[in-house]
């Protein structure tokens, strides 16, 4: 286990449980992603060639 820690791999002591919710709390980031849109709910894409003001 002190190799482990000295080569930054991550050991986790507790026990495995039988809940996914419970283990993948451990190693799973949350992200979200977003898109921008206009105010009544059109994404908002920008054309080649177009130039501000152009629909």
């Amino acid at each position: 286990m002190t190799a482990a820690f000295a080569a930054g791999v991550a050991v986790e002591r507790a026990p495995v449980t039988s809940l996914p919710e419970l283990e993948l709390r451990h190693w799973v980031l949350e992200q979200s992603v977003s898109q921008t849109m206009h105010r009544h709910g059109r994404i908002l894409r920008h054309r080649p060639g177009a130039t501000r003001g152009d629909s």
